[in-house]
C-alpha cells in the first residue's frame, strides 16, 4: 500500500509530496540502521519518487525540509539539493556549514563540491574546509580558522591531529588554555617544562609519544609536525563499488536470517569469497565495512568504504552511511574480494 501510495505521489508530479517523501526515507533508513526492520521496497520507491520531483521547482520544499529537527532529514535535503542546477541551491548549502550536526556539514559541503562551489579564503571557507576535514587548507583562509581547528583537536584522530598541529604553527598560533592541544603544541615544540607546567591533561599526550617512539630509540625529543607542500592535498572520494547501501530485507523472520541473505547479495557483487570461509563483519550502524579471512585476518572492505588520503601512508576509511571511522584492518586491505 504504501509503496502503491509512493508511486502515485510521483506519477502526480506535485513538489507538495518531498518533503513527506524524505521524512519517510529518512526514517525507514533510521529504522534499517537501530532495528534492521524496514521496507526496502518503501525505501527503493520513495528514493525513486524524489528523482522524480527534485527538480528547480522544489527547491523551496527542500528549504523547508532543512529545517526539521532530525539531522537525517536535513541530510537528505542537502543530498538532494546538491542535485539540482540553480545558483540559489549554492545559497542554501553554505548556510548549514556550521550546523551543529558534522553529518550535516560535511553533506553541505560535499554537496557545494558537487556543485563547482568555490569556497572563498574568509570565514565561510574556513568552515568549508573543516567541514571536510581538510585542515592545511582551512588555514589558508586566515585567523578565522583557529576557532575551528582548535575545537576540532580534541575529536581528531591521531593522524588528523598533526595536520592540525601545522595549520595552527602556521597561523603563528599559540595556546593559552592548559589543555590537551597545548601539551600537544608544546611537546612538538620539546618544550617539556611547558608540559609539567599543564598538569594531567598532558599525560594522556606524553604517553602516546612513548608509546610512538620507535623500538630501541628515543623519545626524549619528538620532531615537530612536518609542513606540508602547497601542493600537497587531502583528496576525499566516495565508495568506488557500484553497489549502494543494501538497506535492510523485507518480511518476517530472524535478524540472523536477514543478515545471511544480505551477505548472499555482497557476494553477488564480488566483496567477498564465502567459498573461501570468509565472512563479512559490520558497521555499528549496520554497513558492511569488514571481510573477515579464513585465518581470522580482517580486510577493510575498500570499496564500499569513504577514503580521506592526505598523500601519507594512513589512509583514513569511513562509513557512508553513517560517516564513523574505520579502524585499521590487520592486513592491508586490496579493495576488492578477488
Amino acid at each position: 500500500m504504501r509503496v502503491a501510495s509512493v508511486k502515485a505521489l510521483a506519477a502526480i508530479g506535485d513538489v507538495a509530496a518531498v518533503g513527506p517523501l524524505i521524512v519517510m526515507l529518512a526514517h525507514e533508513q533510521y529504522r534499517a540502521k537501530t532495528s534492521g526492520r524496514s521496507s526496502l521496497a518503501v525505501e527503493r520507491a520513495a528514493a525513486q519518487a524524489l528523482d522524480t520531483l527534485c527538480d528547480e521547482s522544489a527547491v523551496d520544499a527542500l528549504q523547508t525540509a532543512l529545517g526539521h529537527d532530525d539531522a537525517e532529514v536535513r541530510e537528505l535535503a542537502i543530498k538532494r539539493l546538491a542535485r539540482i542546477d540553480s545558483p540559489i541551491v549554492a545559497e542554501m548549502l553554505e548556510a548549514h556549514l556550521d550546523d551543529q550536526d558534522p553529518i550535516i556539514r560535511r553533506s553541505a559541503a560535499r554537496g557545494l563540491a558537487e556543485v563547482g562551489w568555490k569556497p572563498p579564503s574568509d570565514e565561510i571557507g574556513a568552515h568549508y574546509w573543516a567541514a571536510l576535514r581538510e585542515w592545511r587548507r582551512c588555514a589558508e583562509c586566515g585567523p578565522a580558522a583557529i576557532p575551528l581547528l582548535v575545537a576540532a583537536f580534541p575529536r581528531a584522530q591521531s593522524h588528523e591531529r598533526s595536520d592540525i598541529q601545522a595549520a595552527l604553527v602556521s597561523l603563528n598560533w599559540q595556546p593559552s588554555e592548559p589543555d590537551a592541544i597545548a601539551a600537544s603544541y608544546w611537546a612538538a615544540q620539546g618544550n617539556w617544562d611547558k608540559c609539567v607546567e599543564i598538569g594531567a591533561p598532558a599525560v594522556a599526550v606524553l604517553d602516546d609519544i612513548v608509546r610512538s617512539a620507535p623500538s630501541g630509540g628515543s623519545a626524549s625529543r619528538p620532531r615537530p609536525p612536518s609542513r606540508p607542500s602547497r601542493g600537497a592535498e587531502r583528496s576525499v572520494r566516495a565508495p568506488r563499488s557500484g553497489a549502494a547501501r543494501p538497506g535492510v530485507l523485507d518480511g518476517e523472520g530472524e535478524d540472523d536470517e536477514k543478515r545471511a541473505t544480505l551477505t548472499s547479495f555482497l557476494a553477488e557483487e564480488h566483496e567477498f569469497e564465502p567459498s573461501g570461509d570468509q565472512q563479512v563483519d559490520w558497521c555499528q550502524c549496520g554497513y558492511p565495512s569488514t571481510r573477515i579471512l579464513k585465518d581470522e585476518t580482517r580486510e577493510l572492505i575498500t570499496d564500499l568504504l569513504g577514503l580521506e588520503q592526505d598523500g601519507s601512508n594512513e589512509p583514513a576509511y569511513f562509513c557512508p552511511s553513517c560517516d564513523a571511522p574505520q579502524p585499521a584492518a590487520s592486513v592491508e586491505p586490496d579493495g576488492a574480494g578477488n
